[in-house]
Protein backbone atom coordinates (compact mmCIF):
# COMPACT_ATOMS: atom_id res chain seq x y z
CA UNK A 1 0.00 0.00 0.00
CA UNK A 2 0.98 3.21 -1.19
CA UNK A 3 1.86 6.10 1.71
CA UNK A 4 -0.97 8.14 -0.57
CA UNK A 5 -3.62 5.30 0.38
CA UNK A 6 -2.35 5.81 3.62
CA UNK A 7 -2.95 8.92 3.86
CA UNK A 8 -6.48 8.67 2.12
CA UNK A 9 -7.43 5.81 4.34
CA UNK A 10 -6.35 7.97 7.68
CA UNK A 11 -8.38 10.56 6.45
CA UNK A 12 -11.93 8.73 5.38
CA UNK A 13 -11.57 7.31 8.84
CA UNK A 14 -10.74 10.12 10.76
CA UNK A 15 -13.80 11.92 9.34
CA UNK A 16 -16.02 8.74 9.56
CA UNK A 17 -15.29 8.97 13.37
CA UNK A 18 -15.93 12.58 13.70
CA UNK A 19 -18.98 12.51 12.30
CA UNK A 20 -20.58 10.58 14.96
CA UNK A 21 -20.25 13.98 16.57
CA UNK A 22 -21.30 15.89 14.44
CA UNK A 23 -24.40 13.88 14.07
CA UNK A 24 -25.84 14.56 17.71
CA UNK A 25 -28.59 16.50 18.42
CA UNK A 26 -28.78 19.41 20.88
CA UNK A 27 -30.37 18.39 23.90
CA UNK A 28 -33.77 20.10 24.83
CA UNK A 29 -32.90 21.15 29.04
CA UNK A 30 -30.46 23.90 27.94
CA UNK A 31 -32.64 26.76 28.56
CA UNK A 32 -33.58 29.69 25.75
CA UNK A 33 -31.78 32.93 26.19
CA UNK A 34 -34.08 34.92 23.99
CA UNK A 35 -37.23 35.51 25.27
CA UNK A 36 -38.32 37.58 22.20
CA UNK A 37 -38.16 35.71 19.14
CA UNK A 38 -35.18 36.66 16.84
CA UNK A 39 -35.05 37.95 12.91
CA UNK A 40 -31.58 36.77 12.46
CA UNK A 41 -30.83 33.04 10.46
CA UNK A 42 -33.32 30.23 10.98
CA UNK A 43 -32.07 26.51 11.23
CA UNK A 44 -33.26 24.21 8.69
CA UNK A 45 -33.04 20.49 9.01
CA UNK A 46 -31.51 18.65 5.74
CA UNK A 47 -32.49 15.36 4.93
CA UNK A 48 -29.68 12.66 5.61
CA UNK A 49 -29.06 12.17 2.18
CA UNK A 50 -27.96 14.97 1.59
CA UNK A 51 -25.58 15.37 4.12
CA UNK A 52 -24.28 11.87 3.26
CA UNK A 53 -23.90 12.87 -0.38
CA UNK A 54 -22.28 16.51 0.76
CA UNK A 55 -19.80 14.49 2.99
CA UNK A 56 -19.00 11.82 0.61
CA UNK A 57 -18.90 14.44 -2.04
CA UNK A 58 -16.27 16.71 -0.21
CA UNK A 59 -13.97 13.36 1.24
CA UNK A 60 -13.72 12.77 -2.46
CA UNK A 61 -12.53 15.98 -3.56
CA UNK A 62 -10.16 16.34 -0.57
CA UNK A 63 -8.73 12.92 -1.04
CA UNK A 64 -8.28 13.91 -4.83
CA UNK A 65 -6.26 16.80 -3.87
CA UNK A 66 -4.19 14.81 -1.71
CA UNK A 67 -3.47 12.60 -4.66
CA UNK A 68 -2.73 15.29 -6.58
CA UNK A 69 -0.36 16.94 -4.75
CA UNK A 70 1.12 13.56 -3.27
CA UNK A 71 1.11 11.18 -5.81
CA UNK A 72 2.11 13.00 -8.98
CA UNK A 73 5.68 13.37 -8.56
CA UNK A 74 8.32 12.48 -11.22
CA UNK A 75 9.94 8.61 -10.92
CA UNK A 76 13.34 10.48 -10.93
CA UNK A 77 12.50 11.92 -7.57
Amino acid sequence: MKLVDKILVICISLAILGAGGAMAEPSSSEPHTHSAPSRGFEQLEQPLGVKVAVTLGGLALMGWELWWFLGQRDPSD
